[in-house]
């Protein structure tokens, strides 16, 4: 069950000594830093641990680094991609959160088409079955990031498609930024 509680989203861990069934929270964000910024709290405080599912996890066809690998003092999009995800797997071990990388493209290489999206949603569907989710934490639809956007978007439809509840803005208005995360 997810509670507002102080300022905070606290997954409660709920036991099978009182007959509920334990909630298991899926965080679909866009990057591999996404959920750790937007969501950290709450993936630090599942008690029943959490399933991280990342968008933007592939790799581009060429090393030419993009906009936001510049402003990060990358001078290789490959090494860029690599070190985020290789940092977000150590984030989930750390928080002992499963971690599914899906191969779509950032939208500084020029995104992905929608044969990606229909192996993303097929990858992620079995995913949040085989892991037993029942609550999808992602970002806000209103955010300014295309990547956001489409993940936003892609995470509330598989929740209604799997009728699970999805938490969209709450994080968003927790920190105050929603149209960025």
């Amino acid at each position: 069950m997810a509670l507002k509680n102080n300022n905070f989203i606290e997954i409660q861990n709920l036991s099978s000594d009182n007959g509920l069934k334990v909630v298991r929270p899926a965080f679909i964000f866009a990057h591999p830093d996404d959920s750790v910024l937007s969501a950290y709290y709450a993936m630090w405080t599942a008690e029943s641990f959490g399933l991280d599912i990342v968008a933007c996890c592939g790799f581009p066809a060429t090393d030419v680094p993009g906009d936001w690998d510049v402003r990060c003092n990358f001078k290789s999009a490959l090494r860029a991609c690599g070190t985020r995800i290789e940092e977000h797997q150590q984030v989930c071990a750390l928080t002992q959160n499963k971690f599914l990388a899906l191969e779509l493209l950032d939208s500084q290489y020029g995104g992905s088409g929608e044969l990606a999206w229909a192996d993303a949603w097929t990858r992620t569907v079995r995913a949040l079955q085989d892991f037993d989710a029942r609550l999808v934490i992602t970002h806000s639809t209103r955010a300014t990031h295309p990547d956001h956007q489409y993940v936003a978007c892609f995470a509330r439809r598989l929740a209604r498609h799997l009728n699970f509840l999805s938490l969209t803005h709450v994080i968003g208005r927790i920190l105050g930024a929603s149209r960025f995360l």
